[in-house]
């Protein structure tokens, strides 16, 4: 669950992370999806720059085995998005 702060107004919504491992080849492209691109844990840290999906994206490989949830806050400070995690990542 995402909780949104922006300009004194509140918002949350939902968001689903997942992650695939090709066994051999490229995967196919889903209809809709312009393209893919296979990146170590760091490399997408560097790529993604909205940080609650950091945050999600280093609990899932940490523990890629199991399937998680949470509530993560996302904020401006000083016109940069930042976030936190509200309720602490669990087991589903």
């Amino acid at each position: 669950m995402l909780k949104r702060e922006l300009k004194g107004a509140s918002y949350t919504s939902l968001r689903n992370v997942y992650t695939a491992k090709v066994q051999k080849g490229m995967a196919k492209r889903p209809e809709g999806v312009s393209e893919i691109k296979c990146l170590s844990v760091d490399e997408v840290m560097k790529t993604i720059t909205f940080p609650h999906i950091n945050l999600m994206v280093k609990q899932i490989m940490s523990n890629p085995n199991d399937i998680w949830g949470g509530t993560l806050l996302q904020f401006k400070e000083n016109d940069i998005w930042r976030a936190k995690v509200v309720e602490e990542f669990y087991g589903l």
